[in-house]
């Protein structure tokens, strides 16, 4: 566990800092700029408390369950369930799964379900702007929601 990793109120969780979460994402084979802009992601997302217990609905968005490093829902209205998904490619629930397996997932949801963003965010030579892009196609928050997001990838990169 990185040093400045600590025990969440005895949750299980480790919460991790944003630059210690983009090298998480470096060692599973993202760039610096791609790590980067995840992390700065996850941290508007979850703020890196990824094995927090499951919620429901976030910011009036209709969804059933929310969970995980990018907080993803399950919608039975709209038939979609990416949390379910991601657990089940895990094999168990999201708040049992470690920081490096949730970091193994969105690499794996993202070259299975989102190729051209998978694309982007694995070229070393993206621009701010396509990642800024790829990371709104494959989180899909409300644009109400972006805060500090890219910002903060910014400044992750400058630390890495």
């Amino acid at each position: 566990v990185p040093a400045d990793s600590r025990r969440n109120g005895g949750t299980g969780d480790f919460q991790t800092n944003p630059v210690d979460g983009a090298r998480q994402l470096m060692s599973v084979g993202f760039p610096k700029n791609g790590a980067a802009y995840l992390a700065g992601t996850i941290q508007a997302e979850s703020s890196w408390r990824l094995r927090r217990p499951v919620w429901d609905e976030v910011q009036d968005d209709g969804s059933d369950r929310n969970g995980g490093a990018i907080s993803w829902m399950d919608d039975a209205e709209k038939n979609h369930y990416r949390l379910s998904r991601v657990e089940e490619y895990l094999g168990k629930p999201i708040t049992e799964a470690t920081n490096i397996e949730q970091m193994r997932c969105i690499r794996w949801e993202l070259s299975t379900y989102y190729p051209e963003q998978f694309r982007i965010l694995n070229n070393p030579f993206s621009t701010p702007r396509q990642l800024r892009r790829a990371i709104k196609r494959y989180v899909g928050y409300p644009e109400r929601n972006v805060g500090a997001r890219f910002t903060d990838a910014e400044r992750i990169l400058r630390q890495l």
